[in-house]
């Protein structure tokens, strides 16, 4: 090819060819999403010899992606984290496959473990009006907007008074697991606190929880351990499930998550249909 076309040929090496699917993935996804990915593709990366990473794509083999996942399992992480991972480093081989650039996809030779399933609990109406009045602030009006419109802890935090309709009574913004667009109508209840917050300030811009907006869900003071604290004051006791190894995490039957099934659980009670309630939930699947 080189003699007949006058070009040199370059075969991609593991480490380039997974960096270059990353900076692809950096303007078509959202930023979590596209972060999440970034931590897995270099953690992945870390786990071969720098021989391999040099190598061309097709020097991976089913034995790398064994190991890295078994690796997972022993710093503590779940069977399920560990199959969602290389399901993720799947997406870039199966990219190079259609491509051309190699035959197979050795992630693909990797059996998916058995998961545990951790099924998140709902909250009760009585529940959810003791966390309304534990809380101060802005968490009161979090927690009435996880409650009544189900939507993502991630997605509220972010909630801006553009995507607020108080005149015709819904809420619309674009959700940033799925990037889709919700609208969900304002339940009185979690309008009543909205009108509050409206009436000394109107605004037109800026965040409807502006005192919990950057904080971040995650980390010792982020938004999630904020909730669990305020669950303890609350007095709402959870089933937890102990963390495996020291990398992993305990897991609780309630979180902040829980008020998104709830939500469901009481559209589902009132005979909403699951149509209309996947809809509003933004689900891509029944």
């Amino acid at each position: 090819m080189e003699i007949s076309t006058g070009e040199i040929l370059h075969a991609e090496s593991v480490e380039e060819w997974f960096n270059g699917w990353l900076a692809d993935k950096k303007g078509s996804k959202a930023h979590g999403t596209y972060l999440k990915y970034e931590g897995i593709v270099r953690t992945f990366l870390a786990s071969l010899s720098k021989q391999k990473c040099a190598s061309p794509l097709g020097a991976l083999a089913v034995a790398d992606f064994r190991k890295f996942r078994d690796g997972l399992i022993k710093g503590g992480r779940t069977a399920g984290t560990a199959n969602g991972v290389i399901k993720i480093l799947r997406a870039p081989l199966n990219s190079a496959r259609r491509q051309g650039l190699i035959s197979h996809n050795p992630a693909e030779g990797v059996e998916m473990l058995a998961a545990e399933i951790h099924e998140k609990e709902c909250f009760t109406p009585k529940q959810v009006n003791a966390l309304v009045n534990a809380a101060d602030g802005d968490w009161k009006g979090l927690i009435l907007a996880g409650f009544y419109t189900g939507a993502r802890l991630g997605d509220l935090s972010q909630l801006s008074w553009e995507s607020v309709h108080l005149k015709r009574g819904a809420i619309s913004f674009t959700q940033g697991k799925t990037q889709q667009a919700i609208e969900i109508p304002i339940h009185p209840e979690f309008e009543k606190w909205l009108k509050e917050q409206a009436k000394p300030k109107k605004p037109k811009f800026g965040f409807v929880f502006p005192d919990l907006q950057g904080a971040g869900s995650r980390g010792r003071n982020g938004l999630s351990s904020q909730f669990g604290r305020l669950m303890k004051k609350a007095k709402i006791k959870t089933k937890v499930v102990e963390a495996k190894g020291k990398s992993g995490r305990s897991r609780s039957s309630l979180s902040f998550h829980s008020l998104r099934h709830s939500f469901n659980s009481a559209m589902a009670n009132a005979g909403v249909t699951q149509e209309i309630r996947q809809r509003l939930t933004g689900h891509a699947s029944k």
